[in-house]
């Protein structure tokens, strides 16, 4: 999760990065830009989230952060309509870069080189207070704490976070230790 909820009773733990950013399509005018202050895309019409999604609430508190308010918005309820919309030319929007990946590397979005962002948030996992987890789900549990450790700089071989407006669906270099153990869990080793 990328916002645990509150009051609940859970259990969180940070396991890797999770940065927002703004993108728009690969023609866009402003696509070439550096260092784009986040006021002027306030001009722009933004796709957005429906309301209680975590990737609004930031959208959100950052243009109140910032005193800003977007002049048009249109509400989607998937990444994936918002990331077609954005290709087809129907608008900018706030995405998890996360989810960019294979647009980024087939160049059908870009990420825009904003001032402020991208604002580097975190992913969670969380489960009830008290509950007993199944073998499996320790397994699971495990398995994201020690890869998340890596992306976080926290584990032996002190992986950095990802650089700036980079595609995040790609990992940082790794020892070759490190590459034949994820290589195996993907079938690739």
């Amino acid at each position: 999760m990328g916002r645990p909820p509150e009051g609940l009773g859970t259990e969180k733990e940070a396991f890797a990065y999770h940065p927002p950013g703004i993108i728009a399509r690969l023609g866009h005018p402003l696509a070439k830009a550096k260092q784009i202050p986040l006021h002027v895309l306030m001009k722009e019409h933004f796709l957005i989230r429906e309301p209680g999604s975590g990737t609004r609430n930031v959208f959100e508190r950052r243009l109140t952060i910032h005193r800003l308010q977007a002049a048009r918005t249109l509400q989607m309820d998937s990444n994936e309509t918002i990331k077609q919309a954005v290709m087809t030319g129907m608008g900018i929007a706030w995405v998890s870069l996360h989810t960019i990946g294979w647009e980024l590397e087939a160049k059908r979005l870009i990420v825009f080189d904003v001032d402020s962002l991208p604002v580097m948030r975190r992913w969670y996992i969380a489960h009830r207070t008290g509950k007993r987890l199944s073998p499996a789900a320790v397994a699971f549990r495990q398995f994201l704490l020690e890869e998340g450790a890596l992306l976080l700089g926290q584990g032996p071989d002190k992986a950095q976070k990802p650089p700036r407006q980079k595609p995040i669906g790609k990992r940082p270099p790794a020892n070759d230790a490190r590459k034949g153990r994820l290589g195996a869990a993907r079938g690739k080793a």
